[in-house]
């Protein structure tokens, strides 16, 4: 079976284990000083919600026929300004030096919105 299967709830859990098993391993590799993330390990949680945004892409993206529907379109700019987040906190980015980047994301759901 695929993560993208036809019942929403089933990828859903599919996507949330994959999520919570990626976690595990990453807190595990910290357990044993394998790496090194710093202060904001914390940020790692957010990948809960990235995979469950990214979960919502694939159903709204295959329900579509592959076409960038506004759903699609909401999903995508979801996962992109969560990994952007995860990615200030995790790298210990200065948000004073980073914020236009939510300009930039605003400006690609803007070019991604359905012509009329």
């Amino acid at each position: 079976m695929t993560p993208s299967s036809s019942n929403p709830e089933r990828s859903n859990l599919i996507w949330g284990g994959i999520a919570l098993i990626v976690i595990g391993g990453i807190f595990l590799a910290r357990n044993f000083d394998l790496v090194y993330f710093g202060r904001h390990w914390w940020a790692f949680f957010l990948l809960i919600p990235l995979f469950y945004t990214f979960s919502a892409f694939q159903r709204h993206r295959q329900a579509s026929g592959g076409k960038f529907t506004p759903e699609v379109r909401n999903s995508f700019i979801g996962m992109l300004s969560l990994a952007f987040i995860m990615c200030v906190f995790l790298f210990e980015l200065r948000w004073h030096a980073v914020w236009p980047v939510f300009i930039i994301i605003a400006g690609v759901s803007l070019l991604l919105a359905p012509r009329q």
